[in-house]
């Protein structure tokens, strides 16, 4: 295998990115239902390499499909955010690939469940030849169908670059045996040692090395923390052990270290062209990835940073559904929302917010003028406000703030703080806002009420020359 020696390259990788569920035993019963801990992240073996390719300072693409689904977002989001390049298909229905896997408290795979609708995909030829251009390596995973297998050694071939598999399972492996019997040449498999030993009983050869030989292929098999070993397809073997202070402990979660092997590997190769270095460096990189898996409290996991990616996507999802996508203020319906949980005997204001002619302003200025006014209104709006209140976009020009457990005085203060800050404002076109604001308690009159109330208010500061505030009180001092 000859290999490239730049210093910038691109890997693509041609295959799943999907959500992954690994469930950690924290006991040793044989029980069904164990006492454990579980992750979330986004995982595929495709978009694993092709992470691992990115972490390693690799120029990588990733080439895959997702259907148009919320859970897919999140998916997209978070290879947008690994920084490699993406050349997706989009799918139909809203079912996203998922890998659900049960770890043993030794850091083995016990039993897992795969559900991969890329598997269903015929990708265009023409589509994926434009997918992998400028690469100088096409690495892809089994969880493709055989004939997608077989168009991707096609397109490397006809592209004169180097075709990799990954085995992903034993079942999906054989995936590879059949791409191979079809007639298309694979550069490299690499399979773990399970998958290895259901391939040699598939196909009747009697060890690894005989599948090398067999088939031509350069095969890698890994098995986890205790390393790899390297078949040439002449047959030659090389085992690649971690050195002592590589070793792990028994508890280190290996899922996913073939992955970022593979990728590693490849990372490796496409600098120095030289397979064997490439598998012994990659395997001292897996050994830290693992080791890093491995924390002092007991359990035998480190599990601090696996949340974060799905908590920092859930936040986004919570983040758009309740804010405003312009002003980044809360929307009408988080507002509502805010308003139906406000104990009965809090004393609250509602304050309404209207920028004065603005549609003057638009006609006069433009959008573009009058959008940058808004953003103006609703960035001093949340600097006077308290975290505890709910400073929202009503619509349009309109605002809505809701301030918690405040007195008549201290929301006065607050609207002569907000038209301060607006008549004090460095927007090039001057503009105004009226206020109209209610003070009541859900005991003593309904949220639609004090609306009701602050709105007339408002009005009532319109019809007097605009640019001021008026507050109506409802047994409030």
């Amino acid at each position: 295998m000859a290999g490239y020696c730049e210093d910038i390259v691109l890997i693509s990788v041609f295959g799943s990115a999907h959500i992954d569920i690994i469930g950690h035993f924290l006991d040793e019963s044989s029980v069904i239902d164990h006492v454990g801990v579980v992750d979330f992240r986004v995982g595929g073996t495709a978009y694993n390499v092709a992470a691992a390719c990115r972490r390693a300072g690799r120029e990588t693409r990733l080439i895959t499909a997702l259907p148009r689904s919320a859970l897919a977002q999140f998916v997209q989001a978070e290879i947008a955010e690994s920084g490699m390049e993406v050349r997706m298909v989009e799918t139909g229905g809203h079912m996203v690939g998922a890998f659900s896997g049960h770890v043993g408290r030794d850091g083995k795979l016990v039993s897992a469940v795969s559900f991969t609708p890329i598997e269903t995909i015929s990708f265009d030829p023409e589509w994926l030849s434009q997918a992998i251009s400028a690469s100088r390596l096409m690495i892809a995973d089994c969880n493709l169908s055989i004939d997608a297998l077989c168009l991707g050694a096609q397109t490397a071939q006809r592209s004169g670059i180097p075709y990799w598999l990954a085995g992903v399972s034993e079942i999906k492996a054989e995936r590879a045996v059949r791409a191979i019997e079809r007639g298309y040449h694979v550069d490299l498999l690499q399979v773990n040692t399970v998958e290895c030993k259901h391939l040699c009983n598939t196909v009747h050869a009697e060890n690894a090395a005989a599948i090398a030989r067999q088939w031509r292929v350069t095969l890698v098999v890994t098995n986890g923390k205790h390393g790899a070993t390297l078949y040439t397809d002449e047959g030659l073997s090389t085992v690649f052990t971690p050195r002592q202070h590589d070793i792990v402990s028994a508890e280190a979660d290996a899922t996913c270290a073939g992955d970022v092997l593979l990728g590693q590997m490849a990372a490796s190769w496409i600098r120095t062209g030289d397979i064997t270095k490439s598998v012994e460096a990659a395997s001292i990189i897996v050994g830290e990835f693992i080791r890093s898996r491995t924390s002092s409290t007991g359990d035998g996991h480190d599990h601090k940073d696996l949340y974060q990616s799905l908590d920092r996507h859930l936040q986004t999802v919570a983040d758009h559904a309740s804010r405003d996508s312009m002003t980044g203020l809360y929307n009408r319906r988080q507002a509502e929302a805010a308003m139906k949980q406000l104990p009965p005997w809090e004393p609250c204001a509602l304050v309404l917010i209207d920028i004065d002619q603005f549609k003057h302003i638009n006609d006069t200025y433009g959008h573009v003028q009058g959008d940058t006014i808004i953003h103006e209104v609703a960035s001093i709006l949340q600097s006077c406000v308290r975290n505890n209140d709910i400073a929202a976009r009503w619509g349009g020009d309109e605002f809505l703030l809701l301030l918690r457990n405040i007195s008549h005085n201290d929301a006065e203060m607050v609207i002569l703080r907000i038209m301060a800050a607006i008549q004090s404002s460095s927007s090039p076109i001057a503009f105004s806002c009226s206020v109209g604001a209610q003070l009541f308690s859900i005991a003593e009159m309904t949220t639609n009420e004090a609306f009701i109330a602050a709105d007339g208010a408002l009005y009532e500061v319109k019809n007097h020359g605009r640019n001021g505030y008026r507050i109506e009180t409802h047994g409030h001092q």
